[in-house]
């Protein structure tokens, strides 16, 4: 029940409108020159993070037990170059 809520959450208030959306920006220059480098994004959530890494050159696996939250991600990502079957 409680993964329900935070799709319905996430659906409404999108990242840009979160105070963690400032700290996410500042995640890439942590982890420093990542192209090329495999990075599972684990909880991946709507996608933002994976898309960001991709965007940075990363390899990335994603995924979230909430499929609601991937149905987002899918929804983010509307060309299926990031998020396929």
């Amino acid at each position: 029940m409680a993964a329900i809520h935070v799709a319905n959450l996430w659906a409404r208030n999108r990242p840009e409108l979160q105070t963690d959306f400032l700290i996410r920006e500042k995640i890439l220059d942590w982890f420093g020159d990542i192209k090329e480098k495999k990075i599972l994004d684990a909880g991946c959530g709507e996608g933002y993070m994976t898309r960001k890494l991709i965007s940075a050159g990363a390899y990335v696996e994603a995924f979230d037990i909430d499929p609601r939250m991937i149905e987002l991600a899918k929804k983010a990502d509307p060309d299926h170059k990031i998020f396929t079957e």
